[in-house]
């Protein structure tokens, strides 16, 4: 495994990190929280090329904006971390879980 792909698998594993936190404290932590983190995960996802990661937090970040707070955020959570594992560069794989979510979730 190159340099830049240790780099990007460590990444990875904190980024899985902080899904985990936020899946296991949402219920304690405040919108505006949520919001934050999601951004932050969503920026780090983007520069380092996974797109696909940052494609589905921004589509969360929208339904939650949307939802003013009364969305169940722990599907899209859980959708991030498969997406990690999966193939979390791929914007069309993200596409393909927000329209899941959305047709599942759509009120």
């Amino acid at each position: 495994m190159s340099a830049t792909q240790d780099a990007i698998e460590t990444i990875k594993a904190e980024l899985d990190r902080r899904l985990a936190a936020l899946e296991a404290g949402r219920l304690s932590l405040k919108a505006g929280q949520l919001i934050e983190e999601i951004e932050s995960i969503r920026r780090t996802a983007r520069d380092v090329g996974l797109l696909g990661l940052s494609e589905l937090a921004h589509g969360l970040e929208t339904a939650m904006a949307r939802k003013d707070g009364g969305l169940c955020v722990l599907p899209w959570l859980e959708a991030m971390r498969g997406l990690l594992g999966y193939d979390a560069a791929n914007p069309l794989a993200a596409r393909s879980w927000m329209a899941v979510l959305a047709q599942r979730y759509r009120s």
